[in-house]
């Protein structure tokens, strides 16, 4: 996320992939903060693209985010 993100955004596109060989969410799990303004910007769709199992076992509020998606949202693959 950055400064430049609109309050008034209908839809999220969250890919929180890093560019390099090993995929890290260090900086997620280490600011919740970040992802709490992803989550919280939209206004009708959230849009998480990744491999959930995946970032499941990066643990941390990653995990908790896709826990939440699968028990309360709709999964598409």
């Amino acid at each position: 996320m950055s400064q430049k993100t609109s309050s008034n955004s209908q839809t999220i596109i969250f890919s929180p992939y890093q560019c390099q060989q090993e995929h890290s969410f260090w900086f997620l799990n280490r600011k919740p903060n970040l992802l709490n303004t992803a989550v919280s910007r939209d206004k009708e769709l959230f849009v998480l693209v990744g491999n959930l199992s995946e970032l499941e076992l990066s643990g941390g509020e990653i995990k908790r985010l896709v826990q939440h998606i699968r028990q309360y949202r709709e999964i598409r693959t």
